[in-house]
């Protein structure tokens, strides 16, 4: 972690602090090393230039999905709303399409008659 304020007197305070973290049983350890990373640092061990060691633990804990789980859900809705888009222009089509035919097939069938009433 880098500390950007100007309070830094590598003394007290210092420009950066190295973490090292691990996760095991439903905790989570942490220890800092000021300064420096050091090689093979524990996180359940105080190094001489840290402050100290954390144990974190969940009081509470809730259930997630992963983001591959949400991008399949997500997908799967695509490809049912991009089904049912595709059904109703298929229907609109073959509908303007039958209607067209129709007036042709009825006009071929039913030729309109002219009388000499209607000149």
């Amino acid at each position: 972690m880098v500390n950007a304020d100007s309070t830094v007197d590598f003394t007290t305070t210092f420009r950066f602090t190295c973490y090292a973290l691990n996760s095991s049983d439903g905790f989570v350890y942490a220890s800092d090393n000021k300064g420096a990373c050091v090689p093979e640092q524990d996180p359940q061990t105080k190094l001489a230039t840290g402050t100290g060691t954390l144990i974190l633990s969940a009081r509470e804990t809730c259930s997630f999905k992963s983001a591959s789980s949400q991008k399949n859900s997500n997908s799967y809705i695509g490809i049912v709303i991009g089904a049912i888009a595709g059904t109703l222009v298929l229907a609109a089509a073959v509908l303007v399409f039958g209607t067209l035919l129709y007036r042709k097939c009825k006009a071929r069938i039913f030729p309109h008659e002219h009388r000499e009433d209607d000149l």
